[in-house]
């Protein structure tokens, strides 16, 4: 295996940071957008997830990272699902993760599949509502 250089390695960094920063800036967007539609001020959503109103505002505005207990709670709150909070799937999406994990262990690759064959036609039509578990039955 060949060594990378400095560069690359240098590259490498960059996007990790990039990738890190995207997560942080889609996380507090969704949390500062859900606060809002549900009528929440930071102060009442920081009494709610028991933390101080300064981080609400840090997360929301990109500067900190929530941690995975302050992500469940305010999935609760918010009555959305978790996945939805950290990785933005939507609504079906997030039902079929929760179809396979209800599978039986020997049963849940083929349930794998149909998963990723429906992440691929949403990401190709740009759409998570397309590649439903209805959708993929009547395409199998």
């Amino acid at each position: 295996m060949q060594e990378k250089t400095a560069e690359e390695k240098n590259a490498m960094e960059i996007i990790q940071f990039q990738s890190k920063q995207n997560r942080r800036y889609d996380i507090g967007n969704r949390i500062a957008s859900l606060r809002r539609r549900a009528g929440l001020t930071q102060k009442e959503l920081a009494k709610a997830l028991d933390c101080s109103e300064s981080r609400v505002s840090l997360i929301e505005c990109w500067k900190r990272t929530p941690t995975l207990s302050e992500l469940e709670d305010a999935a609760r709150i918010f009555k959305v699902h978790p996945l939805f909070m950290i990785h933005g799937l939507s609504p079906e999406a997030c039902e079929m993760v929760d179809f396979i994990e209800s599978m039986p262990p020997g049963k849940r690759r083929p349930g794998v599949r149909i998963f990723k064959a429906a992440l691929e036609t949403a990401m190709a039509t740009e759409d998570l509502r397309a590649a439903t578990p209805v959708s993929l039955a009547q395409k199998a």
